[in-house]
């Protein structure tokens, strides 16, 4: 795994010197290998999990207050006196929001937190539910404040109706019952429980909304999402048509889209790390990437610790959400809670064996 990484973030330095913007794909490189340092520490250090532990919870606490005031007041405005960049003041009514819109024309304001968009809320919350969860179980008596937690984080998730969010969620509780002789049965039934009857007790009362995002819904927003998905996808397998070998250099499928996109449409990477990667780092880097997923699956199939099979289940659901959204490459702060799962997991796998 480490080899792959380090020969994959290499090929990624390297492919910034025939980037068009060499000195910005240059930084996203040099960010890489500090992740990869950071990974290097974590594993090196896997007593950390129990403060990593601890950290995740407060960082959820944090964001439960935001999504839950930004999306019951339908604005994110109570945070201006914060003077953050993200979110800004959003509304429903805004251009730009990230809403659901049902037939009837009611727009609805996903849960931002204090984060740019709610997908990335829903992947950040994710990960802090390894917080919880381990909590919970690792616990010798119950711990029923970590699973309140953890409850009133699955309903932020819901909130964010971030669709890759929620098939993370379930790859996950679907890992921790495939792996269930490695638990306290009571324990785990009492936590796949609590998940199960939250997700219900949670969509159903916004089944309307739900649909809408799961469906092929015919209202604007959510043809214009699914439309630009796909037109972003073709732009990636054209961009890597052109280099069919190296790509276009990290972090160039931005640069090289601005440069074809009319005015009004928005420029974003496309949804898929895989198209992306193939895009800036050609085929070389399509197969070292394919080789790294490998590699950690394969490992992730042989954890038997609990906390290495919690660890397990979190770069599951991560895996599930790069096929569907981009954030983990694409923003420094996606990538920073990559290598803070990476880190985790790799120290509870190395400490496994």
């Amino acid at each position: 795994v480490y080899l792959l990484f380090s020969v994959f973030t290499l090929f990624a330095t390297i492919s910034a010197f025939w980037s068009r913007d060499w000195r910005t794909s240059l930084y996203i490189a040099l960010h890489f290998w500090l992740i990869f340092l950071l990974i290097l520490s974590l594993r090196d250090w896997h007593k950390t999990w129990t403060v990593a532990m601890f950290g995740l919870c407060a960082a959820l606490s944090i964001q439960l207050i935001a999504g839950f005031m930004g999306y019951a007041q339908q604005s994110t405005a109570f945070l201006d006196i914060l003077n953050m960049k993200w979110p800004g003041v959003l509304d429903p009514s805004m251009r730009g929001a990230s809403v659901v819109q049902l037939t009837n024309g009611l727009r609805v304001l996903r849960a931002y937190g204090t984060m740019p968009h709610p997908n990335i809320l829903g992947g950040l919350v994710f990960i802090t539910l390894l917080g919880p969860i381990s909590l919970f179980l690792s616990n010798k008596k119950s711990n029923y404040p970590s699973l309140i937690l953890l409850c009133l984080g699955i309903i932020l998730i819901s909130l964010t109706f971030s669709r890759s969010a929620w098939l993370a969620l379930v790859s996950f509780a679907g890992i921790l019952i495939l792996k269930s002789k490695y638990f306290e049965r009571k324990k785990l039934f009492l936590l796949i429980s609590a998940i199960a009857l939250t997700i219900i007790l949670t969509l159903y009362p916004l089944r309307d909304l739900v649909f809408t995002r799961v469906s092929n819904s015919a209202t604007a927003t959510e043809q214009n999402s699914i439309l630009g998905r796909l037109w972003y996808t073709q732009q990636a397998m054209e961009m890597a048509q052109k280099h069919p070998l190296s790509g276009g250099g990290i972090g160039s499928f931005v640069l090289e889209l601005s440069d074809i996109a009319v005015d009004g449409v928005l420029v974003e990477p496309v949804h898929n790390i895989f198209y992306l990667v193939t895009a800036e780092l050609g085929i070389v880097g399509l197969i070292l990437m394919i080789g790294l997923f490998i590699s950690i699956a394969l490992n992730i199939f042989k954890a038997k610790s609990p906390q290495a099979i919690l660890a397990s289940a979190t770069l599951t659901g991560l895996g599930l959400i790069s096929l569907f959204d981009h954030y983990l490459w694409t923003i420094a702060p996606g990538r920073l809670l990559l290598g803070l799962a990476l880190g985790l997991w790799a120290g509870q796998v190395d400490h496994d064996a």
